[in-house]
C-alpha cells in the first residue's frame, strides 16, 4: 500500500513546468498588485499635496482679505464722521476788458444806455438786443414793398428757418386779430327805478 500511496502522491505532484507556471503567475500578480498600490499611493500623495498648497494660498490670501476689510471699515467710519458738504455754486466769471469783443465798444455801450432810457423805438431796441446776443448776425435791408421783402427773406433763409418764421407770422396775425376784435358788450344792468 505504501507503494500505491507513493504513486498517487507522485501522480498528484505537479511537474516542473506546472510549478514554473504557477510560480510565475503568482509573481506577476504580486508585481501588478505592487504597481497598483504604488500608483494609488502616489495619486493620494499628490491629492494631499494639492490640498496642502490650496490651504497655504488661502491662508496667505486671508491675511490680505482681513487687511482690506479693516481698511474698508475705517473708510466707512471716516465717511460717516465727515459732515455732508454741499456743492459750492460756480462763481460767475467776468470777462477781462482786453478780451471784450468789438461789439462792446464805447458806441455799443452808449446804445445800450439809450435802449434802457426809452429814447429808442421798439424796432431799434429789438435790433439792438439781437445784435447784442449775436454780434455776427446782420439784418437784411428791407426797403421794398411788403411782398417783395417777404420773397427776399424767403430766398435768403433756409427751409427750416422759413417754416419757423412762417409759423411765427401766423401766431402774430392771430394776436393782432385778437387785439382788434370788438369787446363783447356787457349785459344790461337791472332796470332803474326812475323809468
Amino acid at each position: 500500500m505504501a507503494e500505491e500511496e507513493q504513486r498517487t502522491l507522485l501522480n498528484n505532484q505537479p511537474t516542473n513546468a506546472d510549478s514554473v507556471v504557477s510560480i510565475d503567475g503568482s509573481e506577476n500578480r504580486s508585481r501588478a498588485n505592487g504597481i497598483k498600490w504604488a500608483s494609488i499611493s502616489v495619486f493620494v500623495a499628490l491629492l494631499i499635496a494639492g490640498q496642502a498648497i490650496c490651504i497655504y494660498y488661502v491662508l496667505q490670501q486671508q491675511g490680505q482679505i482681513t487687511t482690506l476689510q479693516t481698511k474698508s471699515i475705517n473708510l466707512q467710519q471716516e465717511m460717516i464722521k465727515r459732515p455732508v458738504q454741499r456743492p459750492v455754486p460756480p462763481k460767475k466769471l467776468k470777462m477781462a476788458m482786453f478780451h471784450m469783443p468789438l461789439a462792446f465798444s464805447e458806441d455799443f455801450v452808449e446804445k445800450e444806455k439809450r435802449a434802457n432810457s426809452n429814447n429808442m423805438t421798439t424796432e431799434e431796441k429789438v435790433e439792438f438786443f439781437l445784435k447784442k446776443w449775436n454780434p455776427d448776425m446782420s439784418s437784411p435791408k428791407l426797403e421794398k414793398t411788403f411782398l417783395e421783402n417777404l420773397n427776399q427773406l424767403k430766398f435768403k433763409m433756409d427751409f427750416g428757418e422759413w417754416m419757423t418764421f412762417e409759423s411765427w407770422m401766423k401766431q402774430w396775425l392771430l394776436f393782432q386779430q385778437l387785439l382788434k376784435t370788438n369787446e363783447v358788450p356787457s349785459p344790461p344792468g337791472p332796470p332803474s327805478e326812475t323809468e
